[in-house]
């Protein structure tokens, strides 16, 4: 079972969490890339219209790619909230696959010995959430689903968004409650990206790409991972304050009185001194001009929301 753990919330980015809507028939082929790879496309069985999902797997080694090719016939994605029929699953031969993650260069730059080292890709797909945490029990802890783009995230409150190209986005299996991750590396709508950022500092830049963005995550990842589940958080708190931009600002918040049904606006400050910007759970440590101590939690509609926190 997953341990109940919440990373903070400025480590855990927000990513793929998407609700899936297809019905899948999957086909499974091997492709000669320096990593052993295989595919599985997936048919909507509707009268209406033949959308097709495309999954490609591949894994590091011959060893790997045994484990996950014995998992790979029985991973399925329910219709999820929008209802619907089951999955059909079906192994053949396939013709070679147009893929725009390249997986070879991923897995030639990946060194991590458990995380990353089975991937599932897809061009576009509803979700690399909704499949990874329905095929949970199925798949090797490590694996990674990537996909070009995601069509029906699903944020708070069921809302829907859409991830467009060039954003790395990922979900992947690990021994937590709750571990997120979403990229942007080149896609500069409709604010900016990596890229972007890149060019301004150095405009002859070839650019990063998320192969190798994706390999060196989790070639850092793994070894923080070990330090977090033997140690916790403690023994990364001070390198993870040395990173962090939030110390000193002020930031308006949702305030909702004990007794009162309507919010109102205050003003509070992240506390600064004796790194006492995160509170035991994860959430940021505030101060109010009141000097009495908040614990900021995320809302998706209406910003930040304080709750009452006792140190």
């Amino acid at each position: 079972m997953p341990l109940p753990v919440r990373l903070p919330p400025p480590v855990a980015a927000a990513a793929a969490s998407i609700l899936a809507a297809v019905d899948l028939r999957r086909y499974l082929y091997w492709n000669p890339r320096e990593s052993t790879s295989m595919a599985t496309s997936a048919h909507r069985n509707t009268a209406s219209a033949a959308a097709v999902t495309l999954l490609v797997l591949s894994a590091k080694s011959p060893e790997d790619q045994q484990l996950l090719a014995s998992s790979a016939g029985s991973i399925s994605l329910d219709e999820g909230e929008s209802g619907g029929g089951g999955v059909t699953v079906s192994l053949a031969p396939a013709a070679g696959v147009d893929a725009g993650f390249d997986a070879g260069a991923y897995m030639g730059a990946l060194r991590a010995r458990r995380f990353g080292r089975w991937m599932l890709w897809s061009p576009r797909m509803g979700s690399t959430h909704d499949l990874v945490s329905q095929n949970f029990a199925k798949l090797p802890v490590g694996v990674v689903c990537v996909a070009d783009v995601q069509f029906k995230g699903r944020g708070r409150s069921k809302n829907v968004w859409e991830s467009p190209p060039g954003c790395l986005m990922f979900s992947f299996t690990s021994q937590m409650s709750d571990a997120r991750i979403g990229l942007n590396v080149d896609n500069e709508e409709p604010t900016t990206c990596l890229n972007a950022a890149l060019r301004k500092v150095n405009a002859d830049s070839p650019g990063l790409k998320q192969e190798d963005i994706l390999a060196s995550f989790f070639n850092k990842f793994e070894d923080l991972f070990e330090i977090f589940t033997n140690q916790g958080f403690k023994a990364l708190e001070e390198r993870y304050y040395n990173s962090w931009l939030h110390s000193g600002q002020r930031v308006i918040v949702q305030d909702v009185p004990e007794g009162e049904g309507q919010s109102v606006d205050s003003v509070v400050t992240i506390q600064t001194t004796s790194f006492q910007g995160l509170t035991p759970s994860g959430y940021l440590h505030a101060i109010g001009d009141d000097g009495k101590s908040c614990e900021l939690h995320p809302d998706g509609n209406r910003g930040l929301i304080r709750r009452k926190f006792k140190a």
